[in-house]
């Protein structure tokens, strides 16, 4: 299953959502595996991540244009990786933000990833995802800060 989806209400306006999830100097803020983001020029972006003690660093797009249009992203080094995040206007001054993600890596990577972890990729995918909206939501509300992936009960 390489595809994930959810969304979440966030009481603000689709417009101060856009203004704080398309910054990129924000991405580590909110995005669960993220530690540095930086503009590459353009459309591109550089990112570090950390996923279970190791740290990767990869090139990649990420487009944003306006609220009413979907953000974009995906990498260079992993062609089976993109996702899209939509922001539209739930009523009353909220947003409902959306993440659709795909991500199919070879089935050894995700086996080693399992293995690590104890809990199925997919499920490990999912919640990244919701952490992510969480953290969102939380930041832009104002209510809390990143909700983070808990350490793996091996490690």
């Amino acid at each position: 299953m390489p595809d994930f989806e959810s969304s979440v209400a966030v009481q603000a306006t689709p417009q101060a959502v856009f203004d704080f999830v398309s910054r990129i100097e924000n991405l580590p803020k909110y995005l669960p595996t993220v530690k540095q983001a930086e503009s590459a020029g353009g459309d591109r972006i550089r990112v570090t991540s950390v996923v279970q003690d190791e740290s990767r660093t990869q090139d990649g797009f990420f487009r944003h244009a306006a609220p009413d249009q979907p953000l974009e992203w995906g990498s260079d080094g992993d062609k089976d990786y993109h996702g899209s995040m939509e922001i539209a206007d739930d009523g009353g001054g909220a947003a409902r933000v959306r993440i659709r993600l795909h991500l199919n890596p070879p089935p050894q990577k995700a086996g080693e990833i399992e293995q690590r972890s104890g809990e199925s990729f997919e499920s490990q995918m999912q919640e990244g995802v919701e952490r992510c909206l969480q953290s969102i939501k939380n930041l832009v509300e104002g209510t809390g800060g990143k909700s983070e992936i808990p350490e793996s009960g091996g490690q």
